[in-house]
């Protein structure tokens, strides 16, 4: 990606560093997008220059033929039109750029003035520079859209600091926030950094960051991420990490990193542009100035060699590719996804096969007891065993037995060792006690036998030295949104969905059935889950991608090797910074846009490079053959380029 999206730098004068004797490096096109903010400025004076010179030439339109007050007023108004680009140019020189965008296009219209065609150099001049002012103003309403990851990122922030007389408050920039610092977080501003609340009791927005409508109530004790916003009360915030460590500015961070790189596309546009540069300055040389000294026809020769000079211009087709890329990943990070790296704007694009873990991505995360069915024991007794075992952990299924019990997330047993089995439960070991809690599959594999659940739902079996004490029945809900985003999946070309899950089929059919997945696994461990992947991936189309949504390690390692892997509820999670795909919210509810978002971005890339090259050659064999007036041919290039900045930047959304 073009790092001229991002931010502007200036420029020493000077040659660029390039590999003495490699031709193609020393014609290396000037990148025609987003540059030399000094000699293509956004602001007003490109418009007014253009504006003038129109003005000039329709007055001059009125005068009297051949006049010499007529060609003054001509003159004039090409040194308006024309001055950016001129001075562009020499400013690309001085840089040592000798092969710029504009050289082909000032020569072109240096020719047509001297062959006395300079009403055609005023038109073709002017038609180059609106493509200048679109690309321009395109570029600052992509940038303007993309402000909004910018909403995540505090100006300033309160630290509280205690000396012998009390406590002050002192605002700082974020970049200062160390680690233990204890700042104040006011009703409306956006949390800092991460950290721990010591103090207050308020309601947290966590949109800015993940753009969904959750919002967290926390208290004393509950961790917060930077970049959500605190609503309803102060908070008192103990910072675990510095700004530049926090969640906000590791998903700033990512995004500008993302955008910095150049795809494979546009390298490729770059390097195919470098040699038709090259091929077509040669074209003109032999067409302009050989091929008339025998056919003595030298106004044909002007005019194929001012086409020629135009089909060399790239006509801000990397622009545009750019464009096309930088909306792709603006788009993303707009929706509070974060991805790894450039390529996989274009492997999203590619998707056919899109495999989802079912517990905390599919479903719910917070599980709810729906019934409890001793075997042997009391329930309390069945309950005692199955929290105790599950002290410690942060499992959602643990959560759950805790708060229907009673107890707080902190409590713990002491004298226990705990041994956690994927996908199946764990093994405890409480005193003297042997104590197994699970599905039934693991319960199987120790060769005891469990009830038949009654009901709908996922049974949880507890066995205490060997003995059945009986099981615990949990409701997962499906999540809201998750028909609607596979449906959106499918409308964008994913032909292929497949729920993985540990749980029995019983529970898992009927939640693949509503959602339409085409393939369904369950009573799947970490072997089954990757083997399944595995299955998947030898089976899908040769070039299109996999992906594979999980919210935990395990599902990462089942990831094929030329796979992605997409991490859900990804706030504050450590493991989500190795996933090529990191939803911050949780679900896959607002995983279409990614994808709609890389298919958008590889359809106009293609579209933009095809259309360009297309046009390009057909001018070219046009002109050789006599019949393409300059004019027409900058006309059409003009054309192509705006629109394909219009498409970029305005209608992208729409695509």
């Amino acid at each position: 990606m073009s790092k001229h999206l991002s931010e502007n730098k200036k420029q020493k004068p000077g040659r660029s560093k390039s590999k003495k004797g490699s031709l193609l490096e020393l014609l290396r096109l000037y990148p025609d997008f987003g540059a030399d903010s000094d000699t293509y400025p956004a602001g007003w004076r490109i418009p007014v220059f253009l504006l003038a010179g129109v003005l000039i030439l329709l007055v001059s339109l009125f005068l009297k033929e051949g006049s010499p007050i007529r060609l003054g007023f001509r003159i004039a108004s090409f040194a308006l039109v024309s001055f950016h680009c001129i001075y562009n140019l020499i400013h690309n020189i001085r840089l040592g750029h000798f092969c710029c965008e504009a050289l082909p296009v000032v020569a072109a219209c240096v020719i047509g003035i001297a062959a006395g065609m300079l009403l055609q150099a005023i038109l073709m001049m002017l038609l180059y520079q609106l493509v200048k002012l679109v690309e321009i103003t395109a570029v600052r309403h992509q940038q303007e859209g993309g402000q909004a990851i910018l909403s995540i990122l505090p100006q300033t922030a309160s630290l509280i600091e205690e000396d012998d007389i009390g406590k002050t408050v002192r605002q700082i920039k974020p970049v200062h926030i160390r680690e233990g610092d204890l700042l104040l977080v006011e009703p409306g501003e956006i949390i800092p950094t991460d950290g721990v609340v010591l103090d207050g009791i308020s309601s947290v927005d966590l949109s800015p960051l993940t753009r969904s409508k959750k919002r967290m109530d926390v208290s004393e004790g509950c961790t917060v991420c930077g970049g959500c916003r605190n609503l309803t009360e102060p908070l008192t915030i103990r910072a675990s990490c510095g700004f530049s460590s926090s969640t906000a500015a590791k998903v700033y961070s990512s995004f500008t990193a993302t955008i910095r790189k150049e795809s494979e596309d546009e390298r490729l546009t770059v390097r195919v542009s470098n040699i038709a540069y090259l091929a077509l300055f040669a074209a003109f040389v032999l067409f302009t100035l050989l091929v008339p000294l025998f056919t003595r026809n030298w106004d044909l020769g002007v005019r194929r060699g001012m086409v020629l000079l135009l089909a060399a211009c790239p006509f801000a087709v990397k622009g545009a590719l750019s464009l096309a890329v930088f909306s792709g990943v603006s788009e993303i990070f707009a929706n509070g996804i974060v991805i790894r790296e450039i390529r996989v704007l274009f492997s999203l694009a590619k998707l056919e096969t899109f495999i989802c873990n079912k517990t905390c991505t599919v479903t719910e995360s917070n599980y709810s007891v729906r019934s409890v069915s001793p075997s042997g024991i009391s329930e309390d007794a069945l309950l005692s065993v199955m929290v105790k075992a599950e002290s410690g952990s942060d499992h959602p299924i643990a959560q759950a037995l805790r708060r229907y019990v009673g107890v707080s997330d902190h409590y713990a047993v002491r004298n226990i060792v705990r041994e956690e089995i994927p996908c199946k439960g764990i093994s405890a070991r409480i005193g003297k006690n042997d104590v197994l809690i699970g599905n039934a599959t693991l319960l199987f594999e120790r060769g005891i036998n469990c009830s038949v659940p009654e009901g709908h739902g996922t049974a949880i079996h507890a066995a205490v030295n060997g003995k059945y004490c009986g099981y615990v029945l949990m409701e997962n809900p499906v999540r809201e949104g998750v028909y609607d985003a596979i449906e959106q999946l499918r409308s964008s070309g994913v032909k292929n969905f497949a729920l993985l899950s540990g749980d029995l089929r019983s529970v898992v059919r009927p939640i693949a059935s509503a959602l339409n997945f085409n393939v369904v696994k369950a009573e799947l461990d970490a072997e089954g889950k990757k083997a399944a992947a595995a299955y998947l991936s030898s089976n899908r189309t040769q070039g299109r991608t996999l992906a594979y949504a999980g919210d935990g390690t395990n599902e990462m390692e089942a990831v094929p090797t030329d796979g992605l892997f997409v991490s859900t509820g990804a706030v504050g999670d450590a493991e989500a910074s190795r996933a090529d795909v990191a939803v911050l919210s949780e679900g896959i509810q607002r995983f279409p846009a990614a994808v709609r978002a890389g298919r958008a971005s590889s359809r106009l890339s293609f579209l933009s490079v095809s259309v360009h090259f297309a046009l390009r050659l057909l001018m070219i064999v046009l002109a050789l053959v006599g019949v393409c007036p300059p004019v027409l041919a900058a006309a059409l290039f003009s054309a192509s380029s705006i629109l394909s900045y219009l498409f970029a930047s305005v209608f992208f959304t729409r695509l």
